[in-house]
Parts: structure tokens; sequence; C-alpha cells
């Protein structure tokens, strides 16, 4: 289950679109989807998959994999296949999921094989237990113009039983000036 943090709102919540404020525990190789952000008659996700590394762990070692895509899709793509619900109608997003390897790899081929989607290149983040994770997405519009449409701030830590990482998620205080 996903919890709300309290600090919903970016710190300039003029200069980020979206974000989202959350923390879930997520089983290694599982995928967490979060967002559920609409403009334009777009709805977009972020998928996270963290993945513990195993072996000799040594104290210069980065035993976490942090893999992060963007998805977005039109809002008559996620009503066919039953996420209608699964939106978020205010710029930080608390709405999450979990999907296996497979169901992730099920999204992904129903996205490319539908129109008018973008599927963005996916991002890999190699770190230490507790160590931050900086995601961001932006875009360029019509006229030339760039901005951030997403700043997420990660914290991904190791359980204890070192098979399931806990993710925290907080809005970033990034500029959208920033590249």
């Amino acid at each position: 289950d996903a919890k709300s943090n309290t600090n919903a709102e970016p710190a300039n919540a003029d200069s980020i679109l979206f974000s989202a404020s959350l923390t879930n525990r997520v089983v290694n190789g599982q995928t967490l989807v979060l967002g559920g952000w609409s403009k334009g008659g777009m709805r977009g996700y972020l998928l996270v998959t963290p993945t513990v590394q195993n072996g000799d762990i040594t104290a210069d070692a980065q035993p976490l994999t942090i893999q992060s895509q963007i998805i977005e899709a039109p809002e008559g793509f996620w009503n066919q296949i039953g996420w209608q619900e699964a939106k978020s109608d205010t710029r930080s997003s608390s709405v999450a999921g979990v999907l296996t390897s497979d169901q992730t790899k099920t999204l992904l081929k129903a996205l490319k094989e539908t129109r008018d989607t973008i599927i963005s290149n996916p991002s890999l983040a190699k770190r230490r237990d507790g160590e931050y994770v900086g995601l961001g997405y932006s875009r360029k519009d019509d006229n030339g113009e760039s901005g951030m449409l997403m700043g997420i701030d990660l914290v991904p830590r190791i359980e204890p039983d070192g098979q399931s990482v806990n993710l925290e998620f907080r809005p970033s205080p990034v500029s959208a000036n920033t590249p």
C-alpha cells in the first residue's frame, strides 16, 4: 500500500507540473507505477523498477539498480485497460500500483501498439542503499520551448529481507529551467 507524505507540493509549485509524494515497498524486480497525471487529453505514469544486486558487496559497491521510464497515452487507452480510476486530479500524485515483470512487459507492448503514445527510453541509476535518485522529465512544445513536466526525488532503501526495496518519493524542488 502506498502512504502519502504530508509535503505534497514541490517547493516551487509553479516550476514543475507533476510530482509525487508516497512511500511504497516493492519486491525485487517488480515495477511500481505512480502518477496518473493528465494534460491535454493524455495521461502519464512513471514506472520504477528496483533491483537488488546479490553477490559480493563491498563498501564501494552500489547494490541497487533503479530503472525508471515515463509512459503517456490518450485517456481512452487507460479506460480500455481498466485504469480509469488510477489517476491524479492534482499535480502531486499519491496514486501507486505494483506490476509483475510480465505485467510490465504486457503494458509496454500494448502501449507500443497504440497510436499517439509516448514511451521514454528507460533510465538506469546504480545507487547505494539510501542514496538519493533524482527523477525528472522534460519536453519541448510545438514552439520549441522546453520545460520540466515532472520532478521527483527518490530515496530507495533495501529492506532487511534483502529482496525488497522501500521507495520513498518526494516532490523535487528542481527549477523548470534545469535541463
